[in-house]
């Protein structure tokens, strides 16, 4: 398992041990670079509750998903063994926000 905090706060967590870089955060996504072996279930912990976000994943958009009432969106992704600088590239943006 894997996980980073900010202030005491946990605001990315990965069922698998992996490797994360390029985590950047900015008003409305969330961008990272992650290496690892395996499906892999992540959690992130960067956005509003119940905000609408889609999913990217090497610049494919995957899915929509909705973030819980504190702010976490949850999905799973299947990290291969890559060659040693590769990874995948996430992206996660809001597009509306549900209930407001």
């Amino acid at each position: 398992m894997t996980r980073v905090s900010r202030d005491g706060n946990v605001f990315f967590e990965a069922s698998r041990n992996v490797v994360v870089r390029n985590y950047e955060k900015n008003l409305h996504s969330v961008c990272l670079d992650i290496k690892g072996e395996g499906r892999t279930t992540i959690k992130i912990c960067e956005f509003d509750p119940k905000a609408k976000v889609a999913l990217y994943i090497d610049g494919e958009k995957r899915e929509e998903l909705v973030s819980d009432e504190t702010g976490v969106v949850e999905f799973a992704v299947d990290l291969e063994k890559l060659e040693p600088g590769y990874g995948k590239h996430i992206c996660l943006k809001t597009l509306r926000y549900l209930n407001r």
